[in-house]
């Protein structure tokens, strides 16, 4: 099968995107670059566990999330179906949200390490647009590349099947009826999949119209005969 691009760089912005977009109440700490994720849900089947090769996956979707905001000594905030549940400081203190005052507030290293979060499964999150944009790129560029494999009657034609094909895809991601598991079926098989639907949907309204188009055109002939 040809590959049009990256499928571990696609399933990981994937994966990025679906936690970021979720939750979109920490944006700024995510612009501010500030923010750090733990997903700690894992991915079940069948009310289980899901294990393949000895190790589970994490679940981008359990509602469920660990959050480190590095201010001070690092502020942990508890998500629940992207709701704040509870904000905290390392010493299990009750407290707010802090602030951000500007993009460059700085980290103050001697007192948060980010190593030490890391270290415990926290992923720095980008901003939301940066791996939704990536996500949709790579779109892109497997819609423009399986489009060649039709025979079209131009290269607009071909664009024009890519475009639309790229369109019904990032439709169906925005509205989540399209997600993905990781480690239950491969990122860019299942994009694969989707946009040959997509493509033979359009073709098959194209003929729609075209036969449509004839018909009238026919009926218009016969009354004026």
């Amino acid at each position: 099968m040809a590959k049009y691009c990256d499928s571990v760089v696609l399933e990981r912005n994937w994966f990025e995107w679906t936690i970021a977009e979720s939750v979109p109440v920490l944006e700024p700490y995510r612009e501010a670059g500030k923010l750090w994720t733990k997903v700690i849900g894992k991915v079940t089947k069948d009310g289980e566990i899901f294990i393949k090769h000895g190790q589970p996956f994490n679940d981008p979707k359990h509602p469920i999330r660990l959050h480190c905001i590095g201010l001070d000594r690092g502020i942990f905030v508890i998500t629940n179906n992207g709701e704040i549940s509870i904000v905290y400081t390392d010493s299990i203190r009750l407290c707010k949200l802090p602030r951000i005052s500007t993009p460059e507030q700085s980290i103050n290293a001697q007192t948060f390490d980010p190593t030490d979060i890391e270290n415990g499964g926290y992923r720095k999150e980008r901003v939301t647009m940066a791996s939704w944009n990536d996500v949709v790129c790579d779109i892109y560029k497997m819609c423009k590349g399986i489009s060649m494999r039709f025979n079209m009657p131009s290269e607009e034609a071909r664009d024009e099947l890519a475009n639309e094909a790229a369109l019904q895809v990032i439709r169906k991601l925005a509205a989540h009826k399209l997600t993905y598991t990781p480690g239950l079926a491969p990122v860019f098989n299942l994009l694969t999949t989707t946009i040959y639907r997509c493509i033979y949907s359009a073709l098959s309204r194209d003929q729609r119209r075209v036969r449509n188009a004839r018909a009238y055109a026919e009926e218009i002939k016969a009354r004026h005969a």
